[in-house]
């Protein structure tokens, strides 16, 4: 029986979606599978890390080598990812030989065994999140004081992208759309909601005509989109009460001190937008400090 690579895929990274991160998943398949990962995309397949798993387990199964090698190599991936729960790695097994894989003969570990490599895993990722996180706020403050403010904008959409993929959010980069009628700085996904981004980095706050274009973007989008302006400077005292006569409220604001809250690990970036969501939504604010959810947090 050939082994059926698409299901086991499918039916490990379904298994797997919530117990590992994408760079888990890259590191583990470089160091067990030690293959060249090619893309598979599948529409159907919604989470990155599931999406992830899959490009991984079908490259492998493209690759000529001895059946058994390779049954023994993605079982122990999978049980990697997995931080060898013992219950997980028994249903990891079964998809094995529901797929048609030889199943290796191995000896099971203990559990002071699992124990230890389930945390050692864990505390490798923290490592890697802590190292990646540091050196975005170190960039971000060698912008601040930066010889070439005209450029920090743009410098601005990488650092911001870069953060989106540290917390792991789907995200877009610059594109233009409507026939390069419109220029978008970036966008992400947050819950059911998409998000349009507008970054400025300029000395002076923003004043509501630099909002106008973000606000005509949402309002040309679909009904699931919101807009978030992020000044790092601020914004000009007509802001806030011009947002809040817009009766679709589907802009957000946030300034540096979000930003840099965020990079300090104050806060992550899912608590900081799902704190300005509900201040929009329950009071009509546009504007949530990250200082402000802070003390918020601990009264």
């Amino acid at each position: 029986m050939v082994p059926n690579i698409r299901l086991l895929a499918i039916e490990s990274g379904d298994l797997l979606k919530y117990e590992t991160v994408l760079k888990e998943i890259d590191r583990y398949g470089m160091a067990i599978l030690r293959i060249a990962v090619e893309r598979f995309p599948v529409d159907s397949i919604s989470s990155q890390r599931a999406q992830r798993i899959f490009d991984w387990l079908c490259s492998i199964g493209r690759t000529e080598m001895d059946p058994n090698a390779r049954a023994e190599a993605v079982r122990a991936f999978l049980h990697q990812l997995a931080h060898n729960k013992p219950e997980l790695c028994a249903q990891l097994d079964e998809a094995l030989r529901r797929s048609g894989f030889p199943m290796p003969r191995v000896a099971e570990p203990s559990r002071a065994e699992d124990a230890a490599r389930t945390e050692d895993a864990r505390r490798r990722t923290r490592q890697e999140f802590e190292r990646t996180r540091e050196a975005l706020l170190l960039r971000f403050d060698e912008l601040a004081v930066s010889a070439q403010p005209q450029r920090r904008g743009y410098d601005l959409q990488d650092l911001l992208n870069g953060l989106l993929s540290l917390y792991e959010v789907p995200s877009a980069r610059s594109f233009t759309r409507n026939e390069g009628g419109e220029q978008i700085d970036g966008a992400f996904r947050h819950g059911a909601w998409y998000y349009l981004v507008e970054c400025r980095w300029r000395r002076a706050p923003a004043d509501t005509r630099d909002l106008d274009g973000l606000v005509g973007q949402v309002s040309r989008s679909g009904k699931q989109s919101m807009g978030l302006f992020l000044s790092m400077n601020g914004w000009s005292e007509n802001v806030v009460p011009l947002l809040k006569q817009n009766a679709s409220k589907s802009i957000l604001l946030a300034d540096g001190g979000d930003l840099r809250a965020v990079l300090t690990g104050a806060l992550s970036f899912q608590e900081l937008l799902d704190a300005k969501e509900r201040s929009l939504s329950l009071e009509g604010e546009p504007f949530y400090s990250s200082s402000q959810i802070v003390r918020d947090r601990s009264s």
